[in-house]
């Protein structure tokens, strides 16, 4: 099922200025964006470019490494934060992978691919305890998971669904925070329910609160797991970017960003957006 919202790919611009501006900041010890060398992504299709860990390695000349398509049929917020934005060089290692869940043993089957395997296969897989690929206070591991999560759950989740999601989410996390892993930056569900597949679906009326409800209760869940890790990992930086409230602004006032003010339809599916 299709569910990037019509403008998953101009927000690209508007989600990397925000994500360097309007963050929460739970704790204050990161060494600031114009420092940053290393960018670590975990992920689905919003945030894939397409990095494969056993090939060429981030680099000077290739800060990517390699990488090929996104879904956004061009640039995503990761490029643009690797080489648009950015105020240092940025070498980024993006594990995302198109349907990612944070747990396939959760909410789908063990063909769908998931963080588990982002982690631990593709990334100790590559670098093992990824002694000296990093310096802590200089590298960054970003995580927008939950849109598939939200999807494949959102009218037939059980009471405790997102609790053991969120639980296995949490326990990553810690598992990075083991090898060195010191600033964190997560980003919340975009407002699912206003995907043209939801809103304009036959069973509308019914899936869009389902939906809704659905999304903000697993923000929630995160703006929750990120304070208990600032309060657990208390030398560790803990950022939360509301991905949820930028869809919105965005798709209620495309004006209100200057990279999305060309747009004239944010509710229709539109082919050419993806063009």
């Amino acid at each position: 099922m299709q569910l990037h919202l019509q403008v998953c790919r101009f927000t690209a611009y508007a989600l990397t200025l925000l994500l360097l501006a309007e963050v929460t900041q739970v704790h204050a010890e990161f060494a600031c964006f114009n420092k940053l060398q290393k960018l670590f992504v975990f992920g689905d299709s919003y945030s894939r470019i397409s990095f494969n860990a056993t090939g060429p390695q981030p680099s000077v000349s290739n800060p990517y490494g390699n990488n090929g398509s996104t879904s956004a049929n061009g640039p995503n917020w990761v490029n643009y934060i690797t080489g648009t934005y950015n105020e240092s060089l940025i070498l980024t290692y993006d594990f995302a992978l198109s349907g990612a869940v944070v747990n396939n043993s959760i909410v789908s089957s063990n063909t769908r691919p998931d963080l588990v395997n982002e982690f631990k296969v593709n990334f100790v897989g590559a670098y093992g305890n990824a002694s000296g690929l990093f310096n802590p206070e200089r590298s960054i591991f970003a995580f927008w998971f939950g849109i598939n999560d939200v999807n494949i759950s959102y009218n037939s989740r059980g009471r405790d669904t997102y609790a053991e999601i969120m639980a296995s989410y949490h326990e990553l996390v810690l598992q990075l925070y083991g090898i060195g892993a010191r600033n964190f930056l997560f980003l919340y569900v975009p407002p699912l329910q206003r995907a043209p597949v939801i809103a304009s679906g036959s069973n509308a009326s019914t899936n869009i609160p389902l939906m809704e409800t659905a999304v903000r209760e697993f923000n929630s869940r995160i703006y929750n797991m990120t304070q208990t890790l600032q309060t657990e990992l208390s030398d560790a930086t803990v950022f939360l970017h509301d991905s949820y409230a930028t869809f919105d602004k965005v798709i209620d006032n495309p004006g209100s960003s200057q990279e999305t003010a060309l747009l004239r339809d944010t509710k229709n599916y539109c082919t050419s957006y993806a063009g």
